[in-house]
Order: structure tokens, then C-alpha cells, then sequence
């Protein structure tokens, strides 16, 4: 199992006034809220 292949995320807040935005990431059966800044997400 590749974990980082395996993560499912949910999208749960987009704030583009400060270019960011909050997603959950389900790893291990856990969920985890992450933030993350437009720079470090891409679109597929």
C-alpha cells in the first residue's frame, strides 16, 4: 500500500482572500483536517 497514493480527501473550506483552504485527509480509517496554501495543491 503507497499511503500517499491511498489518502482520500474531502474539500471543507476554500478562502480565497487568503489563498488557502481546509480539507480533511482519511488516513488509517482516521480523519484529519489539514490546511494547506494554493501552492502546494494541484488540479489533476
Amino acid at each position: 500500500m503507497d499511503l500517499l497514493t491511498d489518502l482520500q480527501e474531502l474539500l471543507k473550506k476554500l478562502n480565497l482572500k487568503r489563498k488557502n483552504l481546509k480539507v480533511t485527509v482519511k488516513i488509517f480509517g482516521r480523519k484529519t483536517p489539514v490546511e494547506l496554501n494554493f501552492r502546494e495543491v494541484e488540479k489533476e
